[in-house]
């Protein structure tokens, strides 16, 4: 048994089960020899073992002088400990509150409120300068705003039942205690995990650390690489190394001290997603003999401890919930991430250098990293436009064909391009309808020489990633707290079930009252790859009749990850000349330019028209927010759920030549994408999948950059 009901709610281990009734003597009450305990408290009957588990009786309250006549299984609970026990709730609160996490009793204390409406004003005053005042001059009167917010406490309860009779058995005894221990340990998780929740989720002063839409839209910037430069340096920014090897999270916090010190404010408390503390230790931490001598043995040994502090901050992990009996694990702290890439398959011989025959074959291939399989996948522009055709336009009907060829057709001629009608299969005479698609496209994307016409754009939108977010915070109740109010127990019966239930309920909120004393960084570490990023091509059919968040997540199976599309010629050729279409990075899939909240410039799609008409983006991209919308849902960690529709250029590795010697993939066309030039190829999936190493490097110095 245990010492008392305390013992129970904090987890300290039962006294010997001798020191109470021996459950085994207990036959009938007329003849039951209860015994004595070690401290000399005798138990004479059903009601006095009740004590251990619901406290003294209260005063004026007798027992039940007819109790040891009553039938065996009639063990209803003595009118003395029914309603209201003040016992029962005093113990589960002191034992919370002697108990405390490190939310309730650092980042967000206890408080206790009561009134289940909380309200609190605040004053900011305008920044200004002295100005210069002649004699008699009128004074420059100083500005404020103010402001009234209000939180509303929510009722919460929660309840577990005891068989009549349990106080007779040391199980039924320990059921009690370790339900009862239990019922505090879910209040506590339960505040623990509200307060997480706001944390990540509070209005975010801060969202400049995150992406760089706000800054955007505030200089009506509508470049569209530099609005999201900020968004890809943040991305798995612990995680990256190369030349700043175990320095990701020094340099995050000192970017985010600077930002925060804009407002007065000094964070001394960290709270970060799993996996951080150990990488960081890992990384930071010297392991090896001939750098550290005999400490190497003892940074191993402490691991994640070297990192509970940092630079003066205290360190804590928001570890994942399993809730209600669901099939996986939530937290708080992570999120799911979507994000895009292109490549370009085309000649990459043409402008560069001569090449015939085989070299020529070499010429139209090109190697791109793909995390599904962790290694570098040959693409070759005539295998994927024969595969493309074959699974997703043959199987077409013939309007459906014609009407691809007229929009491209149109396409063709918005950019002057000639009309072959030889090549291509239709007369360029403007307004004669095109009936014989299939020939037309057939041509298009399974032409032997059709490199020499058409590349083609592939784009991964649907990189699918699980990111952790940290939080940097002042703790204590200038920033927040975790109110408490009105908390009650009952006590009573169910005559049906035969039963005693055990029922507690209370007020409680978690409240932040000053938001710049909080500052959220998103995707910071990344948890683990979900899918996006294979060599698979995606088959029309299957990806126009569902939602793309159903294509994504609804499958049993990894669906597709590459789109293909058709461009010009020369798109994504080194110079972006005016006779060399450039491809821009980003692209703007929608058509739209609302991917970003001031515009992508020229960053949309190559043949409009065809392209739309093929996948239908426009349709997915209905609704998305824009402008300064986007700007407000992108600074938020759960913000509304959009299609993604930006893909950056992923790396290339693509044909290359010294003297006279022709290197299949000797040249690279570098990556802007988020996880950095440096930070691909082989290797790289473990870290994305939450590894303790840094993202593997890749060696440039062997290859030689296309520009």
């Amino acid at each position: 048994m245990f010492h008392s009901i305390a013992d129970a709610a904090s987890g300290r281990a039962p006294l010997n089960t001798r020191q109470c009734a021996d459950p085994k003597t207990f036959v009938n009450p007329d003849r039951a020899r209860y015994g004595v305990d070690p401290n000399g408290q005798k138990f004479d009957s059903y009601d006095q073992l009740l004590t251990q588990c619901f406290g003294p009786r209260p005063h004026c309250q007798p027992e039940d002088p007819m109790k040891a006549r009553r039938p065996y299984e009639a063990y209803f609970l003595p009118d003395a400990y029914k309603g209201r026990s003040d016992y029962l709730l005093t113990t589960i609160i002191d034992a919370v509150i002697s108990g405390n996490s490190f939310v309730t009793g650092r980042c967000l204390p206890l408080l206790q409120h009561d009134n289940p409406d909380i309200t609190w004003s605040t004053m900011s005053f305008d920044n200004a300068f002295v100005d210069y005042e002649p004699e008699q001059g009128v004074p420059r009167l100083l500005t404020q705003r103010s402001a009234t917010f209000q939180d509303h406490m929510s009722r919460r309860g929660i309840a577990f039942v005891v068989n009549h009779g349990f106080a007779n058995t040391e199980g039924g005894r320990l059921d009690f205690f370790y339900k009862l221990a239990h019922m505090k340990h879910v209040l506590q998780e339960t505040l623990d995990h509200d307060g997480l929740i706001q944390l990540v989720n509070c209005k975010n002063d801060y969202a400049g650390l995150s992406n760089g839409y706000a800054d955007a839209w505030r200089r009506g910037d509508g470049d569209g690489g530099r609005a999201c430069e900020q968004e890809r340096l943040n991305f798995s920014c612990i995680q990256k190394a190369g030349a700043d090897e175990g320095r990701g999270l020094l340099k995050l916090h000192e970017t985010v001290i600077g930002q925060m010190a804009r407002n007065g404010v000094s964070p001394d408390t960290m709270i970060v997603c799993p996996g951080v503390k150990a990488f960081a230790a890992m990384e930071g931490a010297a392991l090896e003999y001939y750098r550290a001598g005999g400490e190497a043995a003892k940074n191993i040994e402490g691991g994640a401890k070297h990192y509970d502090t940092f630079r003066g901050c205290t360190v804590h992990t928001c570890n994942a919930y399993h809730l209600d009996n669901a099939a996986t694990d939530v937290n708080p702290f992570c999120r799911d991430r979507i994000i895009g890439d292109f490549f370009v398959l085309r000649n990459w011989a043409d402008g560069r250098m001569q090449a015939a025959g085989d070299a020529e074959k070499k010429a139209i291939s090109t190697q791109v990293y793909c995390c599904e399989t962790d290694r570098w996948e040959t693409f070759n522009r005539l295998e994927t436009g024969q595969l493309f055709y074959t699974n997703s336009l043959s199987t077409l009907p013939d309007d459906a064909l014609n009407e691809l060829a007229e929009e491209l057709r149109k396409d063709q001629a918005d950019i002057s391009e000639k009309l072959d009608a030889d090549e291509h299969g239709w007369h360029p005479a403007a307004g004669t309808k095109i009936t014989n698609g299939k020939v037309v496209l057939g041509r298009v994307f399974k032409g032997e020489n059709v490199h020499k016409q058409y590349s083609l754009l592939c784009v991964r939108p649907f990189r699918r990633y699980r990111m952790g977010s940290a939080v940097f915070m002042a703790a204590g109740l200038d920033t927040g707290f975790t109110a408490h109010a009105h908390e009650d127990v009952q006590v009573g019966d169910d005559p049906i079930s035969h039963v005693h239930v055990t029922h507690f309920t209370g007020w409680f909120s978690s409240t932040i009252v000053d938001t710049k004393r909080v500052a959220v960084v998103h995707d910071v570490f990344c948890m683990g790859y979900s899918g996006g990023e294979g060599k698979t091509l995606v088959t029309r059919g299957d990806f126009l009749h569902v939602h793309p968040y159903q294509y994504m997540y609804e499958n049993d199976k990894q669906p597709g990850s590459v789109f293909v599309m058709l461009a010009p010629k020369n798109y994504g050729a080194p110079g972006g000349v005016a006779n060399r279409i450039a491809a821009e990075s980003p692209i703007d899939l929608s058509g739209e330019g609302k991917a970003l909240p001031c515009g992508m410039g020229n960053h949309n799609l190559p043949y409009p028209n065809f392209n739309m008409k093929l996948w239908e983006w426009h349709k997915i991209a209905q609704g998305m927010p824009s402008g300064e919308e986007l700007v407000t849902e992108t600074a938020k960690f759960a913000g509304e759920p959009f299609v993604n529709m930006l893909c950056f250029q992923t790396m290339q590795k693509v044909i290359s030549q010294e003297g006279m010697g022709v290197y299949e993939f000797g040249a690279f066309v570098r990556n802007d994408d988020h996880f950095g030039a440096e930070h691909i190829g082989p290797g790289s999936r473990a870290t994305r999948n939450g590894g303790f190493a840094a993202f593997k490097t890749i060696n440039l110095d062997c290859l030689k950059e296309v520009c």
